[in-house]
């Protein structure tokens, strides 16, 4: 602790005053003795009577021939401050002499000196008690020229050690009041022994540090670094050259800091940092480009460690009450010891610990330890997660990106986060600074450089300046797609806007489809046609609008679903983008537009056509699949089988459900089990549900609610939950 000051002052002239009062009560005069020589004795009796005038003439004629005496006598005349003679210097000077003088006689002389109470003791006590004076003397000139003088010429160690003490300790507090480092630098180096040494030492590098930096440039602190690499203050340093270099969190900023910074502590920080920015959604195509990209990342183990574990799926299991991870092997890869599990989303899962969630890796490590109320799956390497009722974001790295202080966060889109509190709406930029001020009632993610803002109840796209592109005067808008277009509503009236605001077609229709390889449905009253992007009608309103054609009527490779009114009915037919029939409008359903047979279907039954629309297989069916590997998935009178292209049953009609599974099926009849492309058994019929997770595995759940995984390409089971 520094102290300086009135304490620090107080606390030294304590120690002085306490060492002097023990000198002085230890010293007393010695008394004269009755054999004292000529003029010497009568000397010392004058003063033994305090005739100081006649002492001192006395000691004066006698000194030449008896210094030792007289010298003696001289300095108590001079030492004392009953007289007009008093002069501690004078004291000084005489005691000396006579203490050089004392140490040269003979044996016989010393007793002789006794007779006038002179003995080495006595002498001792006078330079002592000088020494005491002249200390006195010093100390209230109180500057550090009369202390160095008194230590220069004072030898006696009670005093020298104080009056040392008190000139540093005055010396380190002018340092201080001039604080500057050179001010430090100047102290220590003085005054090496120094009791304050160590914290002058300790508060020079401060100084340093602070004045080499206090321009708040990363230059400063780079300059600091190279001329004081073993400064104590180089790790703060390092820290901020880091901190102020990546403020922004850019994936050039930590390229610059690892390029320009070579020896800093927080290099590997900055390369996982790039790392995490990089590769994103963390991905094996990713993690596959970061790689070559940055053939000199440190942590290639750990690349190639994270490449095998994003392409490894992994699925979450249960033991008992506690929720944890296994591979497609079966093998536990992340232990049952949570209260419950999410799925994984760019390589990072939300798991429940107690009543808190937190993020783990596929290593089962948690990120960076920290634990929320609640949060979403990453996306493009950000999570929104909620703490004391309010929501902010982190980074992969499990770093605040945006604090938890509003209260909705939206996800990261096109650099963008919406946030609301108080019920008002605006954005943050990538590095979580407010950009588009809290001024709308609701707001919307950013997706093709516009985001739908809403004022007073109307709705309008702004771009990413946050300038309004359109008015606020739409009661409903979709976001911006591919084609550069947007539906609108005004009242109940649909339209179409540009990208860049402009309307494309006025709000006039009663419906508007979406916009698939540039045309949209568009229908006013009963009947529909088709628009391009840019608002015009290419394909004349006279088709019939029905509820089928709102979702089934759009383009796909060229081709579209028509519907037409045929008498009373309502046919369906198939035309290409120049409205040329490609099937006629002669059934009364249509599959999807792809392979080589169509599902069609007549009255209440489907059957199958080729491309040149001759009935392929026959109207037999009530439900008909797409074909896929040259069967589809069919049934009769509520019982599903497979046919192939010829129509011939490859797995008859016994089924309540049939779903396929890569290459085999998974079947419903009491119960649940699978049957490959012949019908053929291959996991018996005993499970309650089926649910088909990706493109290899099934979840299945038993009559107890226990549930198992089944690896439906190996066909295995790869985990089955242990009975209670």
């Amino acid at each position: 602790m520094l102290v300086t000051g009135d304490k620090l002052r107080e606390s030294r002239m304590n120690r002085m005053w306490a060492a002097l009062v023990a000198v002085l009560i230890c010293f007393s005069f010695a008394e004269a003795g009755d054999r004292l020589p000529g003029r010497l004795k009568k000397a010392f009796e004058a003063l033994e009577v305090y005739n100081y005038f006649a002492a001192k003439e006395g000691f004066y004629k006698t000194f030449e021939k008896e210094p030792a005496g007289a010298g003696y006598g001289l300095s108590v005349i001079y030492g004392r401050d009953d007289n007009p003679f008093t002069n501690i210097d004078s004291a000084f000077k005489y005691i000396t002499e006579a203490r050089t003088a004392f140490a040269s006689l003979s044996e016989k002389e010393r007793e002789d000196y006794l007779e006038v109470g002179v003995d080495s003791v006595a002498v001792e006590r006078q330079v002592l008690r000088v020494d005491s004076l002249a200390f006195l003397r010093a100390m209230h000139d109180g500057s550090i020229a009369a202390l160095d003088s008194f230590i220069e010429r004072h030898a006696s160690p009670q005093f020298q050690k104080l009056a040392i003490s008190e000139r540093n300790a005055m010396a380190y507090d002018k340092a201080l009041q001039k604080n500057t480092s050179a001010a430090m630098a100047a102290f220590f180096k003085k005054y090496p022994r120094a009791a304050e040494a160590a914290q002058a030492r300790s508060h020079y590098h401060k100084l340093l540090y602070q004045e080499y930096t206090s321009g708040g440039k990363v230059e400063d602190f780079r300059r600091f670094l190279e001329e004081h690499p073993d400064s104590p203050y180089r790790e703060d340093a390092e820290s901020e050259v880091y901190a102020r270099s990546t403020k922004s969190g850019t994936v050039r900023e930590f390229r610059m800091f690892i390029e320009e910074n070579p020896d800093n502590r927080h290099k590997d920080a900055a390369w996982r940092s790039l790392y995490a920015l990089e590769v994103g959604d963390n991905s094996p195509r990713s993690i596959a480009a970061f790689s070559l990209k940055y053939p000199d990342y440190p942590f290639f183990d750990e690349l190639q460690s994270d490449f095998d574990l994003a392409a490894t799926d992994f699925y979450t299991v249960r033991q008992g009450d506690k929720w944890g991870y296994i591979d497609i092997a079966g093998n536990v890869r992340v232990k049952p010891i949570y209260e419950w599990t999410e799925k994984y989303s760019e390589e990072l899962a939300l798991v429940g610990i107690g009543d808190e969630a937190a993020y783990i890796d596929k290593r089962g490590k948690l990120l960076t330890g920290k634990r929320f109320e609640d949060g979403l799956p990453f996306r493009n390497g950000f999570a929104v997660v909620e703490v004391d009722g309010l929501q902010g974001v982190i980074n992969r790295l499990g770093q605040w990106h945006v604090r938890p202080m509003y209260d909705v966060c939206g996800e990261y889109s096109e650099g963008f986060f919406f946030v609301e509190q108080n019920g008002v709406h605006g954005y943050l930029d990538r590095s979580g600074r407010l950009v588009i001020p809290m001024e709308y009632d609701a707001a919307t993610d950013f997706i093709n450089g516009r985001a739908m803002v809403k004022k007073d109840g109307l709705w309008a796209f702004i771009d990413t300046l946050g300038k309004a592109i359109t008015p606020f005067g739409f009661d409903w808008l979709e976001p911006f797609g591919k084609s550069g277009t947007a539906r609108m509503r005004i009242g109940e009236k649909f339209g179409l806007l540009t990208a860049n605001g402009d309307t494309a077609a006025p709000a006039i229709h009663d419906a508007l489809g979406e916009m698939h390889e540039g045309f949209c449905l568009a229908a006013v009253g009963d009947d529909y046609g088709f628009l391009r992007a840019a608002g015009d009608t290419v394909i004349p309103f006279k088709y019939k609008y029905t509820a089928e054609a709102a979702s089934q009527s759009f383009f796909k490779d060229g081709r579209a679903r028509v519907f037409q009114k045929i008498g009373k009915e309502v046919k369906v037919g198939v035309i290409d983008t120049a409205d040329q029939k490609l099937m006629p409008a002669i059934f009364n359903a249509i599959g999807d537009l792809e392979g080589g047979l169509i599902a069609i279907r007549k009255k209440e039954l489907w059957g199958y056509a080729d491309t040149a629309v001759n009935l392929a297989i026959p109207y037999e069916y009530t439900f008909a699949e797409p074909f896929k590997d040259s069967t589809a998935v069919v049934s009769k009178k509520d019982k599903f089988g497979l046919i192939d292209m010829e129509g011939e049953p490859l797995i008859d009609f016994r089924y309540l459900a049939l779903l396929r599974a890569d290459t085999i099926f998974a079947a419903f009849d009491t119960l649940w089990g699978f049957v490959d492309v012949r019908g053929d058994e291959v996991l018996p019929f005993t499970w309650a549900e089926v649910e088909i997770l990706d493109q290899a595995v099934a979840r299945l759940t038993d009559a107890e609610g226990r549930f198992s995984y089944y690896d439906f390409r190996r066909l295995r089971l790869i985990w089955r939950e242990a009975e209670d």
